[in-house]
């Protein structure tokens, strides 16, 4: 087995910078080696923003104001801000520009001059993508017992479909139903995606030093591996769906790319 147990997931979560800010890109790539789970691009206009999100899938986008070529500085969010999930890197904790980045629809706004930035956009990052994989626009879920559910998923870490229904006062059964309904999903691969996305996020935040005593050949994580592997198909499906502002003919072979990916990665577990 390899020493991460994780790679079989390298590169699927698929980042977005938009920036002109050459110091700035190259912190988000050194962050890349400790979170290898995602795959970076890097964009310096809304023009070439506009040229990658029409081709490729987006999990994330991250704005960089604290260079800005455009005289409108929020032109990108205004564009974008409500069709795919959003962090804004600002220069400052100006209160005007986080209430306009709000505005537009940003889901949080990190100033570049706060404590530990880099590692608080990382978790930012992860947070953002456990809330939005399945549900891109959790906030506009208009049935409340959805929105009520989800949250239960996100935020209170069930383990099983019994405890997450538990934690939302309904009936396991009635979850089963319901949730396939509001998500095109089965309450099991999303709680099976979420809880492997959380443990790898976990494991990635450790120093160097904690990894040497990770249990990776615990049986739990082997099927969580193993159940991955048989099911890689559906899992890339449910994680790219609607991924792209317009759902255009690269798709497939897009998806196809990353499953190769990702197949490799996952033959290595073996």
């Amino acid at each position: 087995m390899s020493k991460d147990p994780f790679h079989f997931l390298a590169g699927s979560i698929c980042v977005v910078i938009v920036s002109a800010n050459d110091n700035l890109t190259a912190k988000a790539f050194e962050c890349k080696a400790d979170f290898p789970l995602y795959h970076i691009v890097r964009v310096k206009s809304i023009q070439e923003a506009d040229k990658e999100l029409l081709k490729n899938p987006c999990h994330i986008c991250l704005d960089d104001l604290t260079i800005s070529q455009n005289s409108n500085k929020f032109e990108f969010l205004q564009k974008y801000g409500r069709k795919i999930p959003v962090i804004v890197i600002a220069k400052n904790g100006s209160i005007e520009d986080g209430f306009a980045a709000g505005r537009y629809g940003a889901r949080e706004v990190i100033s570049i001059n706060t404590a530990f930035y880099l590692h608080r956009l990382m978790d930012a990052m992860n947070a953002l993508f456990i809330k939005t994989f399945l549900i891109p626009d959790l906030g506009k879920l208009e049935d409340k017992l959805a929105k009520h559910c989800a949250d239960a998923l996100f935020d209170q870490q069930p383990d099983s479909i019994s405890c997450w229904a538990e934690i939302s006062d309904i009936d396991a059964t009635y979850l089963r139903r319901k949730w396939e309904q509001w998500t095109k999903t089965k309450p099991r691969e999303s709680l099976f995606l979420v809880n492997l996305y959380r443990r790898a996020f976990e494991y990635y935040k450790l120093a160097p030093n904690e990894k040497k005593y990770y249990n990776e050949r615990s049986s739990t994580l082997k099927r969580m591996q193993n159940h991955f592997r048989c099911n890689r198909s559906r899992m890339m499906q449910i994680l790219f769906r609607a991924k792209k502002v317009d759902g255009g003919r690269q798709e497939a072979l897009y998806f196809d790319n990353i499953s190769l990916e990702l197949a490799i990665n996952d033959d290595k577990i073996q």
